[in-house]
């Protein structure tokens, strides 16, 4: 006994060394976990039941009928174990394809994003942010800083620096925080590259192919246009663009920072030429450096180049101009992992206590515009089943006054026969068909007996039979004499 406990106190020590040593930027409080668990207990999502609101849903959309975006947003909000994630995701792709997706709302991909992110669920959160066509999920500064929080603490350092590439692809550099903790996960994604594949999907599917050719039917062939934005799938491009992206928008103060970092973002983009430029602008410049840590790194990715073209130019231009910079005497030689833990910490300190109180605010907004929608939807809901009911009862009205009133607008009703249906109720001997005799009204037989030829004649403007048979044979005397 005294040996398991013995053994059960090391592990307790050894896993909260390793939680100290990968130690967070920002607080537990900064999840505002109570303010998150509150949602449950509003009415609107507590009384709903899982099953009832997921079959309701498939079967609207099944029948094609238009789906709410509340509907989705309780669902997505209801979730509070994994039991549901993959019928969320289900949900999330079917209703992006509906026109009511212009709806969606803010709260939803806040949603989406923290259940797939408390329970453990990272490639598959990853996949749908990166597919923006088909999910539409769009995270907010507060949801950036979250996920990539919770990657660096748990040294996942690939889905963090996947984190930072969605902000330069949303172009969207308005919070400093969000800012500096994209620029040090792209620092520790390339200080600390990781075995497993970038796009753990796509490997999956690589492995899965076999060698027989796939033929596959395309409306059309797009044009081979290549946006070098939003078509990046290459990790180097698209973390090196980053970089690129972040010291261009001044996320650091400190010049050596900002071309440090952009001198690593182009050499990993491929962009040699901008390298070039780049390089010869410090070498030149009188007050600028760089960091040894990032011109070492720009000489390794630059010798890694695969592309024979790059790699010629590489070797000729790129090389010899790096080298030439080593010897400059212009590399500082300082730990630039510390100078951005340092930065990132300054930011912590001064925003996080402001996000916390924003957000909170923001979950109790979030809750009310979602009891209005549903209020609202249940008022028209209310609303709609009394119109129905009216015209229903309108048209029931208009049948009882046509059949009280039948006789007194007789000449209405025959001007309403259409002629076609007029000739089908005469037969060729100029009678009134036996389908017609059966159709006549039993007000009308008690008052003038059965329909017959005799009947007809002594009422000759209805139905017109006499004119109709002088055209038949006349029509047939015609017909004799061409024969």
């Amino acid at each position: 006994m005294l040996l398991v406990k013995l053994r059960r106190t090391c592990f307790v020590i050894k896993y909260s060394f390793v939680d100290a040593f990968r130690r967070s930027f920002l607080s537990d409080a900064f999840e505002c976990r109570e303010a998150w668990n509150r949602r449950l207990e509003s009415p609107v999502i507590n009384q709903v039941k899982f099953d009832n609101l997921y079959a309701e849903l498939e079967i609207k959309f099944n029948a094609k009928k238009t789906v709410s975006a509340v509907d989705i947003d309780v669902f997505a909000n209801k979730i509070n174990n994994d039991e549901y994630l993959i019928e969320l995701e289900e949900l999330i792709h079917k209703f992006r394809r509906t026109p009511s997706t212009i709806h969606t709302f803010e709260s939803t991909s806040h949603a989406v994003i923290r259940a797939f992110l408390d329970f453990g669920s990272t490639d598959n959160l990853m996949r749908m942010l990166d597919d923006r066509v088909n999910y539409g999920i769009f995270p907010d500064h507060f949801t950036y800083n979250l996920m990539m929080n919770k990657f660096l603490k748990a040294g996942n350092y690939r889905d963090a620096a996947k984190t930072a590439t969605l902000l330069m692809i949303q172009e969207d550099y308005e919070n400093s925080l969000t800012n500096i903790l994209a620029l040090y996960s792209c620092y520790m994604y390339v200080e600390k590259p990781e075995p497993k594949p970038w796009d753990p999907f796509a490997e999956s599917a690589k492995d899965g192919e076999d060698d027989e050719d796939q033929w596959i039917r395309v409306k059309y062939l797009p044009l081979p246009y290549f946006d070098d934005h939003f078509d990046l799938r290459k990790e180097n491009h698209l973390v090196g663009k980053t970089l690129v992206e972040l010291s261009n928008n001044k996320v650091v103060d400190e010049l050596a920072l900002r071309h440090s970092f952009e001198l690593l973002g182009l050499v990993m983009f491929e962009k040699f030429d901008r390298v070039k430029e780049c390089v010869e602008r410090i070498i030149n410049s009188s007050d600028i450096q760089v960091y040894k840590k990032c011109v070492d790194k720009s000489l390794e990715f630059a010798s890694a180049v695969t592309d024979e073209d790059a790699k010629k130019q590489v070797e000729q231009e790129i090389t010899p101009l790096l080298q030439q910079l080593v010897q400059s005497g212009k590399l500082i030689d300082d730990d630039l992992k510390k100078l951005l833990e340092n930065k990132v910490k300054v930011q912590v300190s001064s925003q996080q206590t402001q996000l916390i109180e924003k957000m909170t605010v923001t979950y109790d907004k979030w809750a009310g515009i979602r009891e209005n929608e549903v209020k609202r939807q249940i008022a028209e809901h209310v609303k709609q089943e009394r119109l129905t009911k009216i015209k229903e009862k309108l048209v029931e009205l208009d049948k009882k006054e046509e059949l009280l009133f039948f006789f007194e607008n007789i000449e209405k009703h025959r001007l309403n026969i259409p002629p076609e249906e007029e000739d089908k109720m005469i037969n060729e001997e100029g009678k009134l068909s036996a389908k017609a005799l059966l159709d006549v009204p039993p007000e009308i037989e008690g008052k003038v007996g059965r329909y017959s030829s005799k009947i007809i004649e002594e009422n000759e403007p209805w139905w017109r039979w006499k004119e109709y048979k002088k055209e038949k044979t006349s029509v047939e005397k015609s017909k004799n004499r061409r024969k």
